[in-house]
């Protein structure tokens, strides 16, 4: 797999995280966002692309803020 296939591959994972996050967050779903947060927390220890991990720990820094949507 080329560097541009994996990287948007893993783009595209981080996006369906991104997506169910925001949707446990909507319906105050708690074991929603804790999946969601241990599935960000897995992408930025095996990702090798610093956009990504950076863009991943965002989410979970965030992903307990009510006041954050």
């Amino acid at each position: 797999m080329t560097k541009v296939m994996e990287f948007a591959a893993e783009r595209d994972l981080l996006h369906r995280v991104h997506t169910d996050l925001a949707v446990a967050r909507t319906t105050n779903d708690y074991d929603g966002i804790k999946e969601a947060v241990d599935d960000l927390e897995m992408i930025v220890q095996h990702t090798s692309f610093p956009l990504l991990r950076h863009r991943a720990q965002g989410l979970i820094a965030r992903a307990f803020d009510p006041h954050d949507s």
